[in-house]
Parts: C-alpha cells; sequence; structure tokens
C-alpha cells in the first residue's frame, strides 16, 4: 500500500458517514401499535411478529452508534478511537525498525527491539482485526433486518392500511345505518307518544271509531317504553362506533406515516450497504498493511543474512508508513454519537 493516501481513500473514509445517517433512520423509525378487528387476526399476528422483528433489528443496527453492556463501545467509537492506537505507537515503530537495520542480523541487542516492534505491531492488527468482524456482523444483520422490512412494507403493512380503510368503511355503514333506525324510530315514537295518559286513550279511541286499519300504528306504553331503550342503545352504539372510527382514522394516518418512514429506510440502504463495503475494503487493506509489516519483522528476526535482513525490515517499514499514513487520515473522522429519541 502506498504510504500517500488517495483521495478516493479520503472520499471512501467520509463515505461511511452514510451508514451512520442510515442507522439512525432505522433505530429512530416509530413503529405504531395496531389493533385491528378480529375478522383480520391473521394480519394482526403478522403484524405483531413485524414489529418484534424489528425491535431487534434496531437494536443489532444501534450497535453502530450505541453502546452496550455486551458492547460497551460502539462501532462508531471503536472506527475513530482505532486510530489513534496505530498512530500513537508509530513513532516507536518506525525508530527500532530503523535501528534494527543499522544493528543487522544476529546483533545481541536485536531481540530489545524486535520483541517491542512486534509486539506493538500485534497489537494493532487485533484491534482491526476486531473492527472489521463487527463491521461484517453488522453488515450481515443489516442486510437481513432491511429484507424483513421490505417484505413487510410490500405485505403486511399495505394490508394493515387496507383493513384499517374497510374497518373505517365499516363503521360508517354501521353508523349511517344506526341513524337511520334511530331517526325512524324516534318518528314513530313522537307520532305516537302524545302524553303519557290521555294520547294512549286517545289513539285507540280513535282506532275503534275509525277501524282496524289503523290499529297497526298505535303503540303501547311497553312499546313506547321498548323504542325508547333501542334508540338509547343505538346512540350509545353510534358513540362508541364513532369513537372506534376515529382510533382506526389514527392508527391509518400512523401506519401511512411509518410506510414513508420504512420506504425512506429502504432506498437508503443500498447506499449504505455500498459505502459499507468501501470502508471495510480500506480497513482490510489497512489489515493486511499491518501483516506485511509483522511478517516482514518476523522474517527478518529469523534470518542471518545481511541483505534479506534489510530488505526485510525496509519493506516492514514501508508497509507501516503506509499504515500510519491511512490511519492518520481515519483519526480526522469526527461523527457526534447521540442516543436515538426513541
Amino acid at each position: 500500500m502506498s504510504s500517500t493516501v488517495s483521495d478516493a481513500t479520503v472520499k471512501s473514509i467520509n463515505d461511511f458517514l452514510d451508514v451512520t445517517g442510515y442507522v439512525y433512520g432505522i433505530v429512530n423509525l416509530i413503529t405504531p401499535a395496531i389493533t385491528l378487528d378480529a375478522a383480520h387476526k391473521t394480519d394482526q399476528t403478522n403484524y405483531d411478529e413485524f414489529r418484534t422483528n424489528l425491535s431487534v433489528y434496531k437494536g443489532k443496527a444501534g450497535l453502530w452508534i450505541q453502546p452496550t453492556k455486551t458492547q460497551p463501545n460502539d462501532i462508531v467509537t471503536q472506527i475513530t478511537a482505532m486510530p489513534a492506537v496505530i498512530t500513537g505507537i508509530s513513532s516507536i515503530v518506525v525508530s527500532d525498525i530503523n535501528t534494527l537495520i543499522t544493528l543487522g542480523p544476529t546483533n545481541a541487542v536485536d531481540p530489545t527491539f524486535s520483541g517491542p516492534v512486534k509486539t506493538l505491531i500485534k497489537a494493532a492488527k487485533t484491534q482491526v482485526d476486531s473492527l472489521i468482524a463487527q463491521i461484517t456482523t453488522f453488515k450481515g444483520d443489516v442486510i437481513a433486518g432491511n429484507a424483513k422490512m421490505d417484505a413487510a412494507y410490500k405485505g403486511i403493512l399495505k394490508n394493515v392500511d387496507a383493513d384499517l380503510a374497510a374497518e373505517i368503511a365499516g363503521l360508517q355503514t354501521t353508523i349511517n345505518s344506526l341513524n337511520a333506525d334511530v331517526k325512524a324510530a324516534q318518528k314513530k315514537v313522537t307520532k305516537e307518544e302524545i302524553g303519557e295518559g290521555f294520547a294512549i286513550g286517545a289513539i285507540v279511541v280513535g282506532a275503534l271509531i275509525l277501524g282496524a286499519g289503523i290499529a297497526g300504528v298505535v303503540l303501547t306504553k311497553e312499546e313506547i317504553a321498548a323504542l325508547n331503550a333501542t334508540i338509547a342503545a343505538d346512540k350509545l352504539k353510534i358513540n362508541t362506533d364513532f369513537s372506534a372510527m376515529a382510533d382506526d382514522k389514527k392508527a391509518k394516518v400512523l401506519v401511512v406515516t411509518f410506510q414513508a418512514a420504512v420506504k425512506a429506510s429502504l432506498e437508503a440502504h443500498d447506499t449504505a450497504i455500498t459505502e459499507l463495503t468501501k470502508f471495510s475494503t480500506l480497513l482490510g487493506t489497512l489489515d493486511t498493511s499491518v501483516e506485511n509489516a509483522y511478517n516482514n519483522v518476523v522474517s527478518a528476526v529469523a534470518t542471518t543474512d545481511p541483505a534479506t535482513w534489510k530488505t526485510d525490515l525496509k519493506a516492514a517499514l514501508k508497509e507501516w508508513k503506509a499504515t500510519n499514513a491511512l490511519a492518520t487520515v481515519l483519526a480526522t473522522i469526527d461523527v457526534k454519537v447521540t442516543p436515538p429519541t426513541t
């Protein structure tokens, strides 16, 4: 690896911020709690399962920006801290390798310098390896979580939206029917219930005078009371249905809003994965460079040939300087890690 960091490499370093933006979008998704009618039991079950899966995914995605008990340092913090491990030991590594080049092989004091150099470089590689492993796991989790979100967006979320629309329409139809029944019953009661005693008697007398033709519209006290009870029950049902319809309308708004947020996350996913892949490749290059530096030192220490000694150590020095150059650029990353709002 060249000891000069290219513009393309610098861009790859900065582009990983797209991943951070994507993760913030995921962990801040507000999944509405929806209660569907019994008729939509299957959709209710599938939606509840999706909410559980999304909660798990949010936790895994959150490892990018949120520390946990099992991972006290989130990935972003490690990305910003890891370069200091390399740059912090770089001057010692360079100085000791140069000293070894000067000393030559089989010198009694060689181990005094080669031992610390190997230890320091190996510690740096451990840091890089750990970070690569975490990012690899994170990438797999993101791809799997996104697949479930995509399936939900195309399936259960649209189903729930349709279910709520159907429930709202059904409630409106019921309310309209109940209102019509109440009006008809009120009209009938009003027409017949002129008074508690005189009215009933007058109607009955009228029925006797006019004949049986009018007898069908005459209401007794009991029938009027029953009608009033029905009217009261229907009005209560109307109020209940209005309340249920209002809840469904609110839920539908939440689902529509949530769908939009999920859609935005799905659209951001590919860019995030592309940049994450580039950044992972970059860390892989860094890891290879550190490993080469270590192996060259080991190879040099194992030889008694002065030419091989010098060649291997110069190669190690070149690899380490390239490592330090990349780490120096990585150290410029400054990402403020804040907790999600949900």
